[in-house]
């Protein structure tokens, strides 16, 4: 966090943020409330670049 105190905007955060919501929309077509409170950013670092089916993964 301390490298990120002067900067301007949060584009970059936001961007991040998007990659993430954009992964798990991709990966998942239904949404469950069992999915609320899991590590989203460190599954995305993880997994990313793994291809997946949508109907298998959900």
């Amino acid at each position: 966090m301390s490298q990120h105190r002067h900067d301007t905007d949060i584009q970059e955060l936001k961007t991040y943020f998007t990659s993430v919501i954009d992964w798990i929309s991709g990966v998942f077509s239904d949404v469950e409330s069992e999915m609320r409170g899991i590590e989203w950013g460190r599954l995305f670092e993880t997994y990313h670049n793994q291809p997946y089916d949508p109907v298998e993964a959900g």
